[in-house]
């Protein structure tokens, strides 16, 4: 039902979204999707799956996302809509009244200026440009951008330059990768993959000084409460990670599935004061903490970070440097209900519209396709009304 549905979204992102703009997102998701069916072509399974849970919701295409680039291209194709590949937005042109007059853009090299009396700008989000992030958000600074390469963010500064308002900036979803494979070896978010070590049920997280300082309970995939807690100790540290430890026998029942990439080894350790001299940290304060650690389990609570630990860590022990990476933005270039870009004033920018990752407030992970092609669709109703005017 729409209420289960807008309360999954709300609930997974904490109540972080715009109530209204969200409210429209999921009221035009079935909309949304007959218009792919019968504007565009898009061809959907049957298939309707539970993932982001609890809800039946993940409406599969066929051919995945190349089915939607097989039947989108084939439409504009059909309409004679010209794309512009390898083309980067650099500014949004304003008259002087403040009415948009066309774009400023990057191709090969050269830039070329095209005039039009309305812009939607869809340019996707920053994930990967961490240094962006940083900028908006002083606290996710030591990220690395496992987003799609061509979420630079150049819609919002483009935006930002002309007198946008940005808004939602400090939040985004980040995921716990391997340090040494993003720093060292010019990871991705497939090659730094942990594999399933972050879920082992052993798994502790370390700073420097060899404490924990979070409960490793809250690790689901939907939640993002260990980031937080992980960007504050690696920012205390002055280092550019922290430590995830778990031991051989743990990993070896997993049966090959959990594995580090890129050919390389877990930092090893014979017992906590190997593993201590091997990772760099006081070796008194990690015996201590594992030997804690493992008292909760047999208390069955963990009274100093909370929790209920379940399982023991037993030498041999391993250990990997972990970053949260961020791979998608919540934040981008606010907007009215109908698409339509807004200063800090709250006036509308005439003739200047944005939707889908670059836009904000409206959507989490696992409704991110609905908020694209909704958003998408509001703002150019709302394009085309306005030049018809």
């Amino acid at each position: 039902t729409y209420d289960a549905m807008y309360a999954n979204l709300m609930n997974n992102a904490s109540h972080h979204l715009d109530p209204a703009l969200t409210k429209i997102t999921v009221e035009n998701s079935g909309k949304t999707i007959d218009w792919l069916i019968d504007r565009v072509g898009v061809k959907f399974t049957d298939q309707i799956d539970i993932y982001y849970g609890p809800l039946q919701m993940m409406h599969n295409v066929d051919g995945a996302g190349g089915g939607f680039v097989t039947a989108f291209t084939a439409c504009l194709d059909q309409l004679g809509v010209e794309i512009q590949k390898g083309t980067k937005l650099v500014e949004v042109l304003l008259d002087a009244e403040g009415k948009t007059e066309g774009a400023v853009v990057e191709a090969k090299g050269k830039t070329q200026r095209i005039k039009a009396r309305a812009v939607m700008i869809a340019t996707g989000g920053y994930a990967h440009n961490a240094e962006l992030a940083a900028r908006f958000d002083p606290e996710k600074a030591g990220t690395f951008g496992i987003g799609h390469p061509n979420c630079e963010g150049e819609g919002l500064v483009a935006a930002s330059n002309a007198g946008a308002l940005l808004s939602h900036t400090n939040d985004m979803m980040c995921v716990v990768k391997d340090y040494t494979i993003m720093s060292e070896h010019d990871g991705t978010s497939a090659s730094a993959n942990l594999n399933g070590f972050t879920n082992l049920p052993n798994m502790i997280l370390v700073g420097a000084d060899g404490k924990r300082f979070v409960d490793e309970g809250k690790k689901g995939f939907m939640s993002q409460d260990l980031n937080g807690p992980i960007f504050d100790k690696i920012h205390r540290d002055g280092m550019g990670y922290v430590w995830e430890i778990s031991d051989e026998a743990t990993v070896a029942a997993a049966g090959g599935k959990v594995k580090r990439g890129e050919g390389l080894e877990y930092i090893k350790g014979a017992d906590a004061t190997e593993l201590a001299a091997n990772m760099g940290v006081d070796a008194a304060a990690l015996a201590e903490t594992i030997e804690a650690y493992n008292a909760a389990v047999d208390s069955g609570v963990d009274r100093e970070i909370g929790g209920f630990p379940t399982a023991k860590l037993e030498a041999p022990f391993l250990a990997v440097p972990v970053v949260p990476c961020e791979i998608i933005t919540y934040g981008g270039v606010a907007r009215t209900e109908q698409g339509e870009v807004i200063r800090a004033d709250g006036e509308v920018m005439p003739g200047l519209f944005v939707g889908g990752e670059a836009s904000c407030n409206s959507a989490y992970m696992g409704f991110t396709l609905s908020n694209c092609f909704t958003w998408g669709r509001i703002g150019a109703q709302s394009a085309a009304a306005y030049l018809k005017a």
